[in-house]
């Protein structure tokens, strides 16, 4: 055998003994590696990948509050008669004529009132004789005031609960009110000049024409 051959047969039997005890090069393993990396990836779930590859916009919120104004509506109301029981009274007071009210003006007694229930500035335009102001308005109040505090304020005695009670305004509404508010409140002789002001006032000046 020549010299040649010889070699080279040598030269291939030390390169097959060499590459299978030596370890396999670096180059390899880093492949296998990343290979092993790509095929977990793979298997995760493409929304898991998408949201951290889509950009969220970041919002500001405002602090800052819109502050509407409250319209408030306060009414001021001069008292009517419709203002206290709108539906009705529950209860009838019983009704004074001219005829039975005009004798008790000529002659007043002590034990019984004439209370004119209208505003002071209608009473200044004329009243019944020998009765007394206590408007509408101040009503209930008054007659659940004590006798000292009423007479202070009024300028009257308070009446009793017994006492017999005439009431009238300009027309008989405010006056059928003012009853049936002393009713509840106890008083159980009270009556309404249902004609009040306006019929007082056509019969007095009809008698004088006569």
């Amino acid at each position: 055998m020549r010299d040649s051959e010889c070699d080279s047969e040598y030269h291939s039997e030390w390169r097959m003994r060499h590459t299978c005890d030596s370890p396999r090069p670096r180059y390899i393993t880093n492949r296998t590696t990343m290979l092993r990396t790509l095929a977990i990836r793979a298997t995760r779930s493409p929304l898991s990948l998408s949201l951290r590859t889509i950009p969220f916009p970041l919002r500001t919120m405002s602090l800052a509050t819109t502050l509407r104004p409250v319209a408030v509506q306060i009414q001021t109301q001069r008292f009517n008669s419709t203002q206290l029981h709108s539906a009705g009274p529950d209860w009838s007071a019983p009704v004074v004529t001219y005829e039975e009210l005009k004798p008790r003006t000529e002659e007043p007694k002590a034990d019984a009132y004439l209370i004119d229930v209208r505003e002071l500035d209608e009473i200044a335009q004329g009243s019944i004789p020998s009765s007394v102001p206590l408007p509408l308005s101040v009503f209930a109040e008054a007659l659940r005031a004590p006798e000292d505090e009423f007479r202070n304020k009024h300028g009257f005695k308070k009446p009793t609960q017994s006492q017999e009670i005439i009431v009238y305004c300009r027309s008989g509404k405010r006056s059928a009110t003012a009853a049936d508010i002393a009713n509840k409140y106890g008083y159980t002789n009270v009556k309404n000049y249902s004609g009040s002001w306006l019929d007082w006032s056509k019969r007095e000046g009809e008698n004088r024409g006569n």
